[in-house]
């Protein structure tokens, strides 16, 4: 560990066991967003059972539960060198991802849909980039009081792997827009949950993003 980052752990010792907290949140995270990989694998092969989802639940309730004493956290004020603001709105992107997982397993057992070999391979390709999003997240919030340079390596590779995603959601879209071979409430229904795959790796980068203007307005 850096000489700079002892010394913020010993003059902002509260900013610390914030950041102990954040790192635990992200990780969750990041848990939700693989079980939910795994949904999106069973819902494909048509073995989705509701247990798998409410694993997504459970973890989405445990994020809920840190997110709170977070927030008491945030309200004695004691936050030095970072902003209420900074922590309110990381928090709350991180806990979005989870959100979003949450909402994207839940429609997966909605209805059952035999979906084309080349629909479900754009599906994986989606939830797996917004997993990778997520990991990379939880590493970058780990690395933002130890590595600034560290930090904003990992954020470029988010930045990237959701623009990937984006590329996979246009490509999956236009797919079911031309697929002949689906009804058209199915059609709707593979939208919806495209939308909800993207979301993870579209939050994971406006959560990057707002780590970036932490790393620049915190490094000394």
């Amino acid at each position: 560990m850096g000489i700079i980052s002892t010394l913020k752990k010993i003059i902002f010792p509260n900013t610390t066991s914030l950041m102990d907290m954040l790192i635990n949140h992200s990780k969750i995270s990041v848990r939700a967003v693989e079980q939910l990989d795994t949904c999106v694998q069973a819902f494909c092969d048509q073995t989705l059972v509701v247990q798998d989802v409410q694993k997504i639940d459970a973890l989405e309730d445990e994020g809920d539960a840190i997110s709170y004493k977070l927030s008491q956290e945030l309200f004695k004020g004691a936050l030095l060198p970072y902003t209420s603001q900074d922590w309110v709105e990381l928090v709350e992107l991180v806990d979005t991802i989870a959100d979003d997982s949450e909402r994207a397993g839940k429609l997966l057992i909605v209805h059952k849909v035999k979906t084309p070999t080349h629909v479900s391979g754009q599906l994986l390709a989606l939830v797996r980039l917004g997993k990778e999003c997520a990991q990379l997240l939880s590493r970058a919030i780990e690395q933002l009081n130890i590595d600034m340079t560290k930090t904003e390596d990992v954020i470029e590779q988010i930045r990237f792997k959701r623009h990937e995603a984006r590329r996979v959601e246009y490509a999956l879209f236009s797919d079911l827009f031309d697929a002949k071979q689906l009804p058209e409430k199915d059609v709707l229904f593979l939208k919806e949950i495209a939308y909800w795959l993207a979301q993870i790796s579209n939050t994971s980068k406006k959560a990057a993003n707002r780590i970036a203007m932490m790393a620049v307005k915190y490094s000394f």
